[in-house]
């Protein structure tokens, strides 16, 4: 039999409810289906000391079928969950401990720690997952990974040292976000300015291009952002519109080189199109002699591939 997904009771703990109504499953030879909302009644009509044995006795049933170890999981969490809605957060403290390896567990443990202003050991629990990681799992989006979580004990606990320490990590990492709470945390010590320029070193150094260059525009910071974009012109059309105002020659220059450098590589009309949708960027830049002379030359260098001629006469219209 498998357990398929419904509504649940309205009086269970909303986590519960949202627990058991997505990962519950339940399993046998017999076939068939039953529904989750007729286990949850089956526990929940019962009296409050009888609902955590109905529970245990229906996981047991389960386990003698195979079950993937997702499930099994889900199975000690609903599990928990239960022991924890009836015998309270202290009262079954050594059962969460002993699944903490469970990563929707320990989140629990650690919350739990901060509720009760102990952030050392929310720290550990923390660190324990965020150091055995490698930093390419990190998810800068997600608030329960691990890297942010521990930023936010740090923050709770106005652990201010370790605060920095941690959002520069984070920023190194390429978490965009980080440089504003850097910048806010600084100037409230009065000592941004003097960090700054080594911060955007450090940033640099990381290699994390596309943060790097997100913070150089968002500071106006158009030498650096040249001087990186001259170092490597990755997604230079898009990059030059923010500096073809102040240098105009070095931009229609990048773009000269970057574009003959393309064309050298491109073997059919599709790519003959994106080389001269640069071409008319470089235009709308004013940049019309450099495009003038990038034409002629590739069509000089060019002349027996008649689809980038083409390509070439008709951006050339736009001059």
């Amino acid at each position: 039999m498998q357990v398929v997904p419904e509504t649940t009771g309205h009086d269970m703990p909303q986590r519960i409810r949202k627990v058991v109504g997505h990962h519950f499953r339940v399993s046998s030879r017999t076939g068939g289906e039953i529904h989750q909302r007729d286990i949850v009644i089956a526990i929940w009509v019962r009296r409050a000391d009888e609902r955590s044995g109905v529970l245990d006795t229906l996981l047991e049933i389960s386990r003698e079928d195979y079950y993937p170890e997702y499930t099994k999981k889900e199975d000690l969490i609903v599990r928990y969950l239960l022991h924890r809605h009836l015998y309270g957060k202290k009262n079954t403290q050594k059962e969460l401990y002993q699944n903490i390896a469970i990563n929707e567990l320990r989140i629990i443990a650690i919350k739990d720690a901060m509720e009760d202003k102990n952030y050392d050991e929310a720290e550990k629990l923390c660190l324990e997952k965020a150091n055995a990681e490698e930093t390419w799992h990190y998810h800068s989006s997600d608030p329960e990974d691990w890297n942010n979580v521990l930023y936010d004990i740090y923050k709770t606990a106005n652990n201010t040292e370790k605060q920095i320490a941690q959002a520069k990590k984070l920023l190194l990492m390429g978490n965009e976000k980080f440089w504003g709470v850097l910048k806010q945390i600084y100037k409230k010590c009065g000592a941004w300015n003097e960090n700054y320029e080594s911060l955007l070193d450090e940033l640099k150094d990381s290699k994390r291009t596309v943060c790097y260059r997100s913070i150089l525009i968002s500071e106006n910071e158009k030498k650096r952002l040249l001087d990186d974009v001259m170092e490597n012109p990755y997604d230079l059309f898009y990059y030059g519109k923010y500096l073809v105002k102040e240098y105009p020659e070095q931009v229609y220059e990048l773009c000269y080189k970057e574009i003959s450098e393309s064309c050298a590589q491109a073997k059919d009309r599709r790519e003959y199109k994106k080389i001269t949708k640069n071409i008319a960027q470089l235009i709308k830049w004013k940049g019309n002699d450099t495009a003038k002379s990038l034409i002629e030359e590739l069509m000089q260098r060019y002349p027996r591939k008649p689809a980038l001629l083409d390509e070439l006469e008709k951006v050339e219209k736009k001059l």
